[in-house]
């Protein structure tokens, strides 16, 4: 099938842009040559709508895994791999899914960019319980993963920025806000940039008359009903680990652990010398778990062998001591609960390199 563009139409604009870069020019003409462009290849596609649809079609129908690339969807058209992909995935439930996902771009507020409407789509976050149409109907009680939405969202509503034609730039844009934001904040004999401007200032220009030109169509194909929501299953009663003295500590149950906790872990200490680690080695030291982080890590004091008292390893900052990741306690022994205090008038460290010795 045909291009978007002739190829006469692609060498002009190669020796439009080809001039500007011989020349000393503004970054607005060849952002006006490049906006001319795209613009062009947009009314094309929309004049082109079915085959412009089978391309989503494929996608959503394949909840992401099968992509036909933007231009390609015109070019091949007709390509016995491109034709075969449209016969396993044009079905009337894949039409119904990107029915809703392109009604509710209709429909949603200006500001939403792809983040949000993802959340919308998954019935997530901020956007949980939205009232447009199509709300939470990809999300994991419909069957949906959210891997899945989000390849999907990341096309239909991509923030390009007007830089090239894509399947989102058919559909709408993201108007510019960076360079009104700048600009306002300028002074004299300054150029002021806001390097946050394009994380609030989104304003999304969709095209309705258009979307909803897709969803007549679309409509017209045939649409299956609204799918059912899947039962929840109950969860299970979780029975939380009592440690008792000499326990064995394992990640999955470090949720349970006494704080703060006394706990032995047997390391490796790395030979200078040798440059190597000392694998035969028996050695231990002994960390009390002050507090277990949602990110991975957790807070510690070292307990000094000589003295028998825990000292911080570094700095506090905010009240928060040093920290390691959680890995450390796979393994190490559960000595019972620190009821001492952590001494902070001197930091203590380890004077050699280690590493947790795995059993």
């Amino acid at each position: 099938m045909q291009a978007l563009l002739t190829d006469k139409e692609l060498l002009d604009f190669k020796k439009k842009a080809d001039a500007l870069r011989k020349k000393k020019y503004s970054y607005q003409e060849s952002d006006a040559l490049q906006a001319a462009e795209v613009n062009l290849k947009v009314r094309r596609a929309q004049g082109r709508m079915e085959e412009y649809l089978n391309g989503l079609i494929i996608l959503v129908g394949s909840r992401g895994s099968a992509y036909v690339p933007f231009e390609e969807a015109f070019e091949r058209s007709d390509d016995p791999i491109v034709i075969e992909a449209l016969e396993k995935y044009n079905t009337p439930e894949a039409r119904r899914d990107l029915f809703y996902i392109l009604k509710a771009l209709t429909q949603i507020p200006k500001t939403w960019a792809r983040s949000a409407f993802t959340r919308f789509l998954r019935g997530t976050g901020k956007q949980k319980n939205s009232p447009y149409d199509g709300a939470g109907l990809f999300g994991t009680i419909y069957g949906w993963k959210g891997a899945e939405v989000e390849a999907i969202a990341k096309v239909v509503a991509g923030d390009n920025w007007g830089h090239y034609a894509s399947y989102s730039s058919v559909l709408m844009s993201y108007k510019d806000m960076y360079n009104e934001i700048s600009d306002a904040a300028n002074q004299e004999g300054y150029d002021t940039i806001d390097v946050d401007a394009r994380n609030y200032a989104t304003n999304a220009d969709r095209d309705v008359e258009f979307l909803l030109q897709c969803c007549a169509w679309l409509r017209e194909k045939g649409l299956a009903d609204k799918p059912t929501p899947k039962a929840k299953k109950p969860k299970k009663a979780r029975n939380p680990k009592v440690f008792k003295k000499g326990d064995t500590i394992r990640k999955r149950h470090l949720r349970d652990l006494p704080l703060p906790a006394l706990v032995e872990i047997p390391i490796q200490r790395w030979d200078n010398e040798k440059r190597e680690w000392d694998t035969e080695s028996t050695e231990t030291i002994k960390y009390v778990v002050i507090a277990l982080g949602n990110d991975g890590y957790y807070q510690h004091a070292l307990v000094e062998p000589s003295s028998g008292r825990a000292y911080p390893t570094g700095e506090l900052w905010n009240g928060e001591y040093p920290s390691r990741h959680k890995d450390d306690l796979d393994g190490a022994i559960y000595l019972g609960k620190w009821t001492k205090a952590i001494a902070t008038n001197k930091i203590v460290r380890l004077d050699f390199s280690w590493r947790v010795k795995r059993t």
